[in-house]
């Protein structure tokens, strides 16, 4: 399983991100692991570009299941389980889109 942060400096929601991250890994139990990608370096891959920051990817899909739009850096908002507008998903959606790749690298 890939988790990935895409996120670009000076993002105010960065550290929100971070800290659900974390609680999701802690809810499933596993230790938190996942690669940062700063998307104003020259070197990310184009497909990455067209999100906005911060967004959360496992195994290359956005947790909230929405695709890459244009290329342009911007800041992302979200809707929390209370439907109020939030800087980060919710940890509890990064907890399904993890959870959906284990079963799925199970049943390979």
């Amino acid at each position: 399983m890939k988790v990935e942060l895409l996120y670009f400096k000076g993002c105010p929601n960065i550290s929100l991100a971070r800290k659900n991250l974390n609680e999701a890994f802690g809810k499933i139990g596993i230790p938190a692991q996942w690669d940062e990608v700063d998307l104003n370096d020259p070197n990310t891959p184009k497909e990455l570009k067209g999100y906005g920051s911060p967004t959360i990817l496992v195994d290359g899909k956005d947790v909230t299941g929405i695709v890459a739009g244009r290329k342009s850096i911007s800041c992302r908002t979200y809707y929390n389980a209370k439907g109020e507008i939030s800087g980060a998903p919710d940890a509890e959606i990064i907890v399904k889109a993890i959870l959906e790749s284990v079963k799925k690298m199970q049943r390979q």
